[in-house]
């Protein structure tokens, strides 16, 4: 039978009932996903907590404790959590939007244009989402210019769907987490380099 050594904190404390925990984490996923199996009782921590999973010395998850499900207490709690991505997800645009015209990039950026960089660092501040030591890279193009209302962040569209539209136009950029829970925005292709 095979050994790991599990280690999962919330809120910086140390949970010594953890037993197991799965990982969810890919390039076509929006945000991370994690489940925490303790055994017994729950073992503290208030939702939005700060959850790290490391897993042998190797840091696999960090991210948001959401829910605590108690299907299967007194025997075991599950911790469920998601990645930092995930508040951009639940952020949409509040105050005097037009519902017609959405938020154009002048309003945004303070400028009518932009690179497709500066609006998803943007917008990524406003949903108060950190990189957490990740990086925003781009194509360093100038998008606005050229039907600028195709660039205004709807009424009603989160901001990880604004992003994504960004990106969908990107030349193959992506926005995504990576294992310890940093922000990165880089080209991502299954095209190979030849190397």
């Amino acid at each position: 039978m095979r050994q790991s050594d599990l280690t999962v904190t919330i809120g910086g404390q140390n949970v010594a009932n953890a037993a197991a925990a799965q990982v969810t984490l890919g390039y076509d996923m929006a945000f991370a996903t994690a489940s925490v199996t303790c055994a017994g009782t729950n073992p503290g921590g208030t939702y939005y907590d700060d959850v790290n999973i490391t897993v042998n010395g190797e840091h696999w998850f960090s991210g948001l404790l959401l829910q605590v499900d108690y299907n299967l207490y007194p025997r075991q709690v599950t911790l469920q959590c998601k990645g930092r991505l995930w508040l951009a997800n639940q952020y949409k645009l509040v105050g005097d939007i037009d519902h017609n015209e959405g938020l154009p990039l002048a309003d945004l950026l303070g400028s009518p244009t932009g690179t497709d960089e500066q609006i998803v660092s943007t917008v990524l501040d406003l949903a108060g989402v950190s990189l957490n030591g990740g990086s925003i890279g781009g194509t360093g193009e100038t998008l606005g210019s050229v039907a600028p209302d195709q660039f205004s962040w709807r009424d009603g569209e989160s901001a990880l769907d604004y992003i994504n539209r960004i990106d969908g136009i990107s030349a193959g950029y992506r926005t995504f987490e990576s294992t310890g829970g940093s922000i990165f925005r880089s080209n991502v292709s299954t095209v190979p380099d030849g190397g």
